[in-house]
């Protein structure tokens, strides 16, 4: 089993390594780090926090600096909810960070059938572009972000996933990014695991939409 995982993410390495050579010169490649870590206050409350840097500019400057906390709620065994904020930086063209300050509501929920867990997230939130007391400062920018994954749930340590979300802009009324990741996680013991994965998010309906090549690692850690 752990040849097979083995030979799953030299799969998703190579992957990631064609999609840079590919597309670089048109789009953008990242390779985005975090750790997600997670205290339970009790059987149905905790509180999480998740530090996170992204490589940007084909993997070689610091595009991104970002760190979520929030509480979340178990409703029952299917559902939960949470309220989060996210403080980020943003590199700008001009090699300056902008602050990003983000607010945002998720209601999630997921069930099993067999071997296979099928999950749905949606989520609303607002951002404030300008940290500096602009005028940007005072005018949100709402989403609404509903994401569909599926899970395979091995018996072993290793399960892989494929997960799709979608934005939309609630100001212009369109959607206008979505993102599709391939991943698995690899329990390394009863607290912690790590995410590995390979995917793209892609601008639509819009002029001149980007579209990013990314590579994803996770460290997951419960407290």
């Amino acid at each position: 089993m752990i040849n097979r995982s083995f030979k799953f993410s030299f799969l998703l390495v190579v992957l990631f390594l064609t999609g840079v050579s590919v597309f670089a010169q048109v789009n953008d490649a990242q390779l985005w780090v975090s750790i997600a870590g997670e205290k339970h206050l009790n059987y149905d409350l905790l509180i999480v926090v998740n530090p996170e840097i992204r490589m940007g500019e084909n993997i070689g400057d610091v595009s991104r600096f970002s760190i979520d906390a929030g509480i979340e709620y178990r409703i029952n065994k299917h559902f939960k909810g949470g309220m989060y904020y996210k403080f980020l930086t943003n590199r700008l063209l001009d090699n300056t960070y902008e602050i990003r300050n983000r607010f945002y509501l998720d209601l999630s929920g997921k069930v099993k059938h067999g071997k296979f867990v099928f999950g749905f997230r949606t989520r609303y939130q607002n951002q404030y572009q300008d940290g500096g007391g602009g005028m940007e400062w005072s005018v949100p920018k709402s989403y609404l972000r509903n994401k569909f994954s599926v899970k395979y749930d091995f018996p072993k340590r290793w399960s892989p996933s494929i997960s799709y979300e979608l934005w939309t802009n609630l100001f212009d009324q369109i959607n206008d990014n979505f993102r599709l990741v391939v991943s698995f996680d690899y329990e390394l013991n009863k607290k912690s695991s790590i995410t590995a994965g390979y995917g793209f998010s892609r601008e639509i309906n819009l002029a001149n939409p980007l579209t990013i090549y990314l590579g994803l690692l996770t460290l997951n850690y419960k407290f």
